[in-house]
């Protein structure tokens, strides 16, 4: 009996412990925690109460009614353990409501056996026994168990194959625990130790893949940030933050190369052929411009009819990317328009030291040269395609 003490003790100070760290972590958001909080006392309840069963069983006569009262609310306190961990991955669920009819029904049977020994019953000489539809009790605890494994793979179902092992690994553990008792019985009382490891154990592995989720949920959202819907490049959220770190840097490498574009007339497209041929036009000159420089950095699509390409480049492949670009663009040809104009200025940085900023006005300033020459000719209408 004080080794069985000690372990009970021992298990309610881990359980406590373990309860405070989960309160300390701000990761972990305050529903949750009500709930580790809720399924920490229930299984206090379960493992003081199978206890005082134990020490109980056999003492003065005059105890009898309240070892009764102990081994019922054992019986109901140990397969509620169930209905909280679903509880805790699936609130609000058809699972859940079930276990809480199974709990409720179980509740019902104990107070029953209370009386006339259906399920257990304590004799004069202070014994506890199991009665005719103990094996009704034990269907209630495993069908509460499978429950558990069942909703936590569910939980799992959109990770990787690792979090589905692990928990049957766990559940078959605090299994293993648990039949250790029922089979051997006696001083075998394994069963408070089995379920308070697997549920800190449960209860970590589920917050390691909540935190997980959410990692991957948020580089998503960053991904969805990061990429313009339109032409499939880097968008003007992924622009501002990568002059924000490239303006943080002392000098730039001098192979770095700002690239500034415009889509010769847009507006013109858009109003002599609507919006879903502008579209074309912009969707086009982001194609070109990806297939084009991609191999040497990154292609924005910064406004409208802007783009921005940042590369590392040497001057040779420069040269050739800027030669294989303009054949890419006469090339091109949409649904809407047949072809495609984009005025272009680049800067490099060792010809021009500085900022970021300062590389990017060059280049600009360059681009805008282009474009005023484009528009002093004439051969700079859009047709639409025909046949």
């Amino acid at each position: 009996m004080g080794y069985y003490t000690a372990v009970i003790f021992l298990s309610c100070a881990t359980l406590s412990m373990f309860a405070k760290l989960v309160h300390d972590n701000q990761q972990i958001d305050g529903k949750t925690k009500t709930n580790f909080f809720r399924t920490s006392l229930v299984i206090i309840i379960a493992m003081l109460a199978e206890w005082g069963g134990v020490a109980l069983n056999g003492a003065p006569s005059w105890t009898v009614p309240l070892h009764t009262v102990v081994k019922a609310a054992d019986y109901v306190f140990t397969p509620l353990l169930g209905l909280e961990l679903v509880s805790l991955v699936m609130p609000d669920s058809r699972l859940q409501n079930y276990l809480k009819y199974l709990m409720i029904s179980n509740v019902l049977v104990e107070i029953v056996s209370i009386f006339n020994g259906c399920v257990f019953y304590v004799d004069a000489q202070n014994v506890y026994h199991h009665g005719p539809l103990f094996p009704v009790y034990m269907l209630t605890f495993v069908l509460a168990l499978f429950s558990v494994l069942w909703a936590y793979l569910k939980a799992f179902r959109d990770s990787s194959n690792s979090y589905d092992i692990s928990t049957v690994y766990i559940m078959l553990v605090t299994a293993v625990g648990i039949g250790l008792q029922m089979y051997f019985g006696g001083d075998m009382r394994t069963i408070c130790l089995a379920i308070t490891n697997g549920t800190i154990l449960l209860f970590t592995h589920y917050q390691a893949f909540c935190l997980r989720k959410k990692e991957m949920d948020l580089s998503e959202k960053q991904k969805l940030l990061e990429t313009d819907v339109m032409t499939g490049l880097k968008s003007r959220f992924a622009y501002s933050n990568v002059l924000d770190k490239y303006e943080n840097l002392d000098t730039l490498p001098d192979n770095f190369t700002a690239m500034v574009f415009d889509v010769n007339g847009l507006k013109r497209v858009n109003d002599s052929l609507g919006h879903k041929a502008g579209d074309e036009l912009v969707q086009g000159a982001g194609e070109c411009l990806k297939k084009a420089f991609s191999d040497y950095g990154e292609c924005y699509h910064i406004s409208g009819d802007e783009f921005v390409a940042l590369l590392q480049v040497e001057p040779e492949s420069l040269n050739e990317a800027l030669l294989g670009f303009n054949d890419i663009l006469a090339s091109w040809k949409g649904e809407h328009i047949d072809s495609i104009s984009v005025s272009a200025g680049y800067a490099v940085a060792k010809d021009h030291p500085g900022s970021i900023n300062n590389l990017i006005s060059v280049a600009d300033e360059m681009m805008y040269e282009n474009k005023r020459s484009f528009y002093s000719r004439k051969e700079n209408c859009r047709r639409k395609k025909t046949g």
